[in-house]
């Protein structure tokens, strides 16, 4: 097993997909809107990552600026696509439930919540999830922990879960980073998120860094700072 590498940040406007490099594999973490797929594929390439070579695509959650590649994934480049099994629906049928917005921007995601929910693009998972699920079958020391709230089956990844001085934390949507670390901008279970960003700060060790679904990482320091 290859000891966990730092990801690679792949920002696609206001989305981040991250890429672990595995020594000839790789496992890719979200994957931006369908829009984004050219410059995808051309960060993808740049990283040596070809098809065939991408083992496995992970969703954090499957709201359609995460999700949008996954199954262009799936048929072109012949990745696994994994997410947790309480989001594996949503995926498949590309239709999210409402939500409650929270956060500072909370307003603009509100008004989009007004508008009818329509299918985006679906894609039936490879792999379903659990909470402490380690990765190392696809060569990276890293464990999946459900982390509830923005959806019902939200997740994130902390590496080098063993070590207590060191780890890299990938929250999805549970955090973000606009100006400065915050929380997502959905809801949709408050009591759950509240729950799942305690997990978090207990989780990720003091000197890791985390790595969110929007905006550039900051020190683990800062998920203290977090109010809701």
């Amino acid at each position: 097993m290859t000891a966990a590498p730092q990801p690679l940040r792949i920002a696609l406007d206001f989305v981040n997909a991250w890429l672990f490099d595995l020594d000839g594999s790789f496992i890719l973490v979200d994957s931006g809107l369908s829009m984004h797929r050219e410059r995808l594929d051309a960060a993808l390439r740049a990283a040596g990552c070809e098809p065939g070579r991408l083992a496995l695509h992970i969703l954090t959650h499957p709201d359609s600026d995460h999700a949008g590649n996954s199954a262009w994934l799936r048929e072109a480049w012949g990745a696994k696509v994994a997410i947790h099994e309480k989001d594996a629906p949503a995926l498949a049928s590309g239709i999210m439930p409402r939500r409650r917005a929270i956060g500072s921007l909370s307003w603009i995601v509100g008004l989009s919540q007004l508008v009818p929910r329509k299918p985006g693009l679906g894609c039936t998972a490879d792999i379903l999830l659990e909470d402490g699920q380690s990765l190392e079958a696809w060569g990276l020391d890293a464990k999946v922990y459900h982390l509830p709230g923005h959806t019902p089956g939200s997740i994130g990844i902390l590496t080098a879960p063993g070590d207590k001085v060191a780890g890299d934390f990938i929250a999805g949507d549970l955090v973000a980073n606009w100006h400065r670390p915050g929380p997502g901008l959905l809801a949709s279970d408050l009591e759950a998120y509240r729950a799942s960003l305690d997990r978090a700060r207990a989780l990720v060790p003091a000197d890791g860094w985390v790595y969110p679904g929007h905006g550039a990482p900051f020190p683990a320091s800062g998920l203290a700072g977090i109010k809701l």
